[in-house]
């Protein structure tokens, strides 16, 4: 796995965990904090603690539910 750049592995970050794409400034943050020394389970860590990605969890959650309410209907 550490064949990849800091680079490619937060653009697999978040594509994988968000399914999205980062303005230049959350991901030049995480850069910052890669260049600086924090390793990658640090900013994974970080990562799965932000209100993002939570928000991301939840709507997932949120999704499964209604559809079951739906279709025990």
């Amino acid at each position: 796995m550490r064949d990849k750049s800091d680079r490619e592995f937060l653009k697999e970050l978040y594509n994988g965990m968000l399914h999205s794409i980062s303005t230049k400034e959350e991901f030049d943050s995480w850069m910052v904090k890669l260049e600086h020394g924090h390793s990658w389970q640090e900013v994974l860590r970080e990562f799965t603690n932000s209100v993002e990605f939570h928000l991301r969890v939840q709507g997932i959650i949120d999704s499964v539910v209604g559809n079951r309410q739906k279709e025990a209907c």
